[in-house]
């Protein structure tokens, strides 16, 4: 799942999301009133190189199987 980093006019971040794709990315700023000036992308093609990278998907897998367990029912 790729990460979206949102970023302000100044290129300061200001939200990162952990989505599908981007247009669920777009649907979430939305939501939070966050309307961001540019948005870096990262796959994990992208970071497959990159010592970080471990650590970012290993996050990623925890996130995922969180959002699992949570019971959304009104």
């Amino acid at each position: 799942m790729p990460i979206f980093i949102a970023k302000t006019y100044d290129g300061k971040v200001e939200s990162v999301v952990l989505a599908k794709n981007y247009e669920v990315a777009q649907a979430y700023w939305q939501g939070k009133d966050i309307y961001p000036h540019s948005v870096n992308t990262f796959t994990e093609d992208n970071l497959k190189n990159h010592p970080v990278s471990r650590l970012l998907f290993r996050i990623s897998r925890i996130f995922r199987s969180c959002s699992r367990k949570v019971n959304l029912s009104c």
